[in-house]
Parts: C-alpha cells; structure tokens; sequence
C-alpha cells in the first residue's frame, strides 16, 4: 500500500472544510463531537478513496469503492444526526460501527489481494 503524499494533503484539507460545516450545523450541545466525529471518519475514508494505492489494480479499485460508499455514508450520518439532533452516545454508536465495518471490509479485500 503507498499513500500519496499530495493527495492525503488534499484529503486532510478536504476534510477539514466539511467537518467545519458540520460544526457550523450541529446542535449547540455537540458541536466539538460531531466536528471531531466527522473529520475522523471521513479523513480515515477519504484517504482509502483519494490517497491510497495497492500493488494489485483490483484491489485498489475495490477499496476506492468501498471507502467511497463509506465516505457518503459518513455525510449522510452527520447530515441526519445534525438535523436530528441525536443524542451523544447514538452518534458514537453509530459513527464506531459503522467505522469498525469499513476497516474489516478493507481489510478482508486487501487480504484476499482483489
């Protein structure tokens, strides 16, 4: 696996800037959470899609597809838990499965070399 240096510091950027929307739209009560929920999830899944690069073409794609349904995922969580208001743990629940789910799909493609 090679991680490109240029394209993870446009994902470190490209993050940033959405996490700071979501800080701009989170409830009151959780807008350090959701700023630091959203750009954890989405830096770990927007390198997978933008920055990474694996010795066998199949694999690459298949984790750049993965980490792209992940990285809309991920959007859409904080979008539904702005909107909705919900409460602390739901979103730590929910953002750590679903973040749990991404790297043990990742991990069975990269290990299967597809």
């Amino acid at each position: 696996m090679k991680l490109d240096k240029i394209y993870s510091g446009i994902t470190i950027l490209l993050c940033f800037l959405i996490s700071y929307a979501f800080y701009s739209y989170a409830p009151l009560h959780a807008k350090m959470l959701h700023t630091i929920g959203s750009f954890i999830f989405l830096l770990i899944t927007g390198l997978g899609l933008i920055a990474t690069k694996f010795n066998e073409q199949r694999t690459t794609i298949n984790i750049k597809t993965v980490s792209g349904v992940f990285f809309i995922l991920g959007i859409i969580l904080n979008i539904i838990s702005s909107i909705f208001h919900f409460n602390l743990p739901a979103y730590i629940i929910i953002a750590g499965i679903s973040l749990t789910v991404y790297f043990l799909i990742v991990y069975s493609i990269e290990k299967q070399r597809q």
